[in-house]
């Protein structure tokens, strides 16, 4: 017994077909397990794992076979392992003991692995990971993995903060866009005119009615009394006649009392020609103007007017709108049309949101499509949508004049700027009101409430307003004969 017990068990591993013959030496009666896994380049074959019935033949541990789907793939059309183990059954006492190691060979790699048996005769493969050492692996990696992440979101996030640091460090700052602060000096500044003192010369004006400033830096006057349209450049003391010969009459190169200027997208010159019932364009350098609305007869049909006082020129479409004074209306006129159509009111005259009452200023808004429309006589101004009914309240209150801040007198004008502030020449107060976008409270930005004189802070009857590119004011300061500029800061 003692001999069969230390006769060494070789077990050798062939390959037949899809077989695998287990044979040994001296005859043992047991039952084992063989384990084999093998890893080849990035990968792990399928795990290959099979009890196997030890037969009690004289000359064989039994035969095996391997089905196709556990195949090792790559590996050689054989295997050998051979390893000289001590069989450790109870009745045997042996202990046991690792007295050699196997070579498996494949196409891919050379690989030693160390081969042993326990008492119940499973032989195992020491490089191949147990399923507890497996754990320990994985969870290694992905604490590898995390720490990976967290260093490259943390390149990343100096990458973005050192240019910024760099910067703020630097004293330079990244200024977020901000609306312009809406303040103008008190002290007007007398840009064409002389104030107290009407005339007719080229320096001087007589009750300017309305003023429109143009790029880069010029500004065309109705220069009512005068009969006449003025050019100025600003920081020049004299004017140059553009429109009208400063004599009364009806002939086409005459001007009866102009009382509003505009200027349309081929720099012609439109003129209120108020007192002729017509509305005239001169093109620039010529000596006579064109009628391109109204007769110059008086009346209400929709090819007259009746003392047009406010145009406003929609550049877009190329249409004219008329502030149709007398008729308490505003008339749209398309280019090289010879009758108007109603735009707004023309329900007789009142303060009802379908009327208007003695329309004078007049501002076309292309944001909203809208007409702002001074209805003097009403002490408001309301926006009128393009092909709407009835107008929307925006400054003033309809039917009352006062000279609080949410109160209009005998209002004449308005203009807007980008933000949709309005402002208001407010005639019979001597100011201009500034009312912001959606705000019925004014503010008085130009000239002393009721007060009237021929300084530098004060206004007498303002009749027109408007802005330039920087948001500087400009009043046609009518009882001063003056054109007041007062500077935002």
């Amino acid at each position: 017994m003692d001999v069969l017990q230390k006769t060494p068990i070789v077990i050798k591993i062939s390959r037949a077909g899809n077989h695998r013959r287990f044979q040994k030496g001296p005859k043992l009666n047991s039952k084992s397990s063989v384990h084999i896994t093998t890893q080849a380049a990035n990968k792990i074959h399928p795990k290959v794992q099979k009890s196997i019935e030890l037969s009690q033949y004289q000359n064989s541990l039994g035969n095996f076979s391997w089905p196709s789907h556990h195949s090792l793939g790559n590996m050689q059309q054989y295997y050998s392992a051979h390893s000289t183990l001590h069989n450790n059954y109870q009745k045997f006492n042996h202990p046991v003991k690792l007295l050699k190691t196997s070579t498996i060979l494949s196409d891919e790699i050379n690989d030693i692995r160390e081969v042993s048996s326990n008492e119940n005769g499973t032989i195992y493969d020491h490089h191949r990971p147990t399923k507890k050492n497996k754990n320990k692996i994985g969870a290694r990696h992905f604490i590898i993995a995390m720490i990976l992440l967290l260093i490259i979101s943390g390149i990343i996030l100096i990458a973005i903060l050192v240019p910024v640091l760099i910067k703020f460090g630097s004293g330079t700052k990244t200024e977020l866009p901000t609306a312009p602060v809406l303040r103008w000096k008190s002290n007007g500044i007398t840009v064409a005119g002389l104030t107290g003192s009407p005339g007719n010369t080229s320096y001087q004006l007589m009750q300017p009615k309305k003023v429109f400033w143009k790029r880069p830096n010029i500004i065309y006057i109705a220069d009512y009394q005068n009969n006449r349209v003025q050019r100025y450049e600003i920081g020049s003391s004299d004017g140059t006649t553009v429109a009208g010969d400063g004599s009364f009459g009806s002939s086409l190169n005459q001007l009866q009392y102009p009382s509003y200027v505009t200027i349309d997208s081929n720099d012609g010159i439109v003129v209120a020609d108020t007192y002729n019932n017509r509305v005239q364009l001169w093109s620039t350098g010529s000596t006579s103007g064109v009628t391109i609305a109204g007769t110059g007869v008086a009346g209400n049909s929709f090819n007259q007017l009746k003392l047009p006082t406010g145009v406003a020129y929609d550049s877009n479409s190329n249409t004219l709108y008329i502030a149709d004074y007398n008729n308490d209306r505003v008339m749209r006129y398309l280019s090289g049309a010879s009758n108007g159509t109603i735009a707004a009111g023309g329900n007789g005259f009142g303060i009802t949101n379908i009327q208007l009452w003695k329309p004078a200023g007049l501002y076309f808004d292309s944001f909203s499509n809208s007409l702002l429309i001074v209805s003097s006589n009403a002490q408001t101004i309301v926006q009128w949508p393009l092909n709407a009914s009835n107008w929307t309240l925006v400054a003033g209150c309809a039917g009352t004049s006062g000279n609080n801040a949410t109160l209009l007198n005998y209002p004449m004008d308005v203009a807007l700027d980008p933000m949709g502030n309005i402002y208001v020449a407010d005639r019979n107060n001597h100011r201009i009101q500034l009312f912001m976008n959606g705000q019925t409270q004014g503010i008085t930005i130009a000239g002393v409430t009721s007060m009237f004189g021929t300084n530098d802070t004060l206004l007498n009857l303002p009749f027109g307003v408007t802005l330039d590119n920087q948001l500087n004011l400009y009043v046609a300061d009518t009882g001063n004969h003056r054109i007041q500029q007062f500077l935002r800061y």
